[in-house]
């Protein structure tokens, strides 16, 4: 099953949430809008269904992903494949 498009609403920050949470945002974003943007997932109206569908979604976006992690993960080289001493101090390092 595909992954739905979402529609994405905003959602006010309450007034008192902990500035340790709005830190990796810019100051001055902070300051001028306590908004954040979430799925809109009101079509599914069960607890179990908003997870299942969310989980679909994050199953689709790893699996999208696969490819990157397979070819980084054969394209790692071991000490033994490298030929040259220093590189192969280096990698043992």
């Amino acid at each position: 099953m595909p992954a739905p498009d979402f529609d994405w609403k905003k959602y006010e920050l309450p007034t008192d949430v902990d500035r340790a949470f709005l830190e990796p945002l810019a100051a001055a974003a902070a300051e001028k809008r306590r908004t954040i943007e979430l799925p809109d997932l009101t079509p599914w109206p069960a607890p179990l269904d908003k997870a299942k569908i969310l989980l679909d979604s994050a199953a689709a976006v790893e699996h999208a992903f696969l490819v990157q992690y397979l070819y980084a993960a054969f394209a790692l080289k071991v000490a033994e494949d490298v030929a040259n001493v220093d590189q192969q101090n280096a990698l043992e390092d």
